[in-house]
């Protein structure tokens, strides 16, 4: 759009910097108590004292334990498709009214594999392959995958269709599809099935701020 011109000399800088950068807002939230996240640069010397750089960085991706829940979903071969993408259905029925309605899949798997985080309230993913398992088995992983490779593939080709378009209207697509982008790696991380939904809303209401765009340009 040419707002924000970014270059090899501004990104290199933030790229080197930025694990080290996330350890400590990552690390600070059971630290420092109390204190705010850039108070906590003055103790960058005590957050770092107890642990190596790299086993923080290694705990702070979360990847690889990710990937260990899903070759341990795998193995045991569960599913839970009441849990996953038809939770839409009764989704905005409350707890007060259903008291067992299935739970969210991350914390399925929190229960499953880490229970002293679910009963704690935390959570816990599998990467978008493991909740697409857990969704159908391997007919599951096909269904779901597919599903988000067609719709990422309508919006890119929806949006770069219409990138000609007057500067306003260019402006709304691309917000868009930066949103989207943003989203779409909690998807990858493992929340498909419980996010989804914030899909269908962004669809609708980009698809309206782009049509009332187009209408308010014929009546001008």
């Amino acid at each position: 759009m040419g707002y924000i011109k970014l270059t090899m000399i501004r990104v290199l800088p933030l790229l080197l910097l930025s694990p080290i950068i996330f350890i400590i807002l990552l690390i600070s939230r059971g630290k420092v108590e109390g204190l705010k996240y850039f108070s906590n640069l003055k103790n960058l010397e005590t957050l770092l004292l107890d642990n190596n750089l790299l086993v923080l960085m290694k705990t702070g991706m979360e990847s690889f334990l990710s990937f260990e829940y899903l070759v341990r979903i795998i193995n045991d071969g569960v599913f839970y498709i009441e849990s996953g993408i038809f939770r839409i259905i009764f989704m905005a029925i409350p707890r007060d009214i259903w008291p067992d309605k299935p739970e969210l899949l991350s914390r399925i798997i929190s229960k499953k594999y880490n229970i002293d985080a679910y009963e704690s309230g935390g959570s816990a993913v599998a990467t978008i392959y493991g909740d697409s398992f857990l969704n159908g088995h391997v007919v599951g992983v096909l269904i779901v995958m597919f599903i988000v490779g067609f719709v990422s593939k309508v919006i890119h080709a929806s949006v770069f269709y219409n990138i000609k378009v007057n500067r306003e209207s260019r402006s709304i697509l691309i917000a868009f599809y930066s949103i989207f982008v943003y989203q779409f790696l909690f998807y990858f991380r493992g929340f498909f099935s419980e996010s989804y939904w914030k899909l269908i809303i962004l669809i609708l209401v980009f698809t309206i701020l782009f049509r009332m765009r187009k209408l308010f340009l014929k009546s001008r």
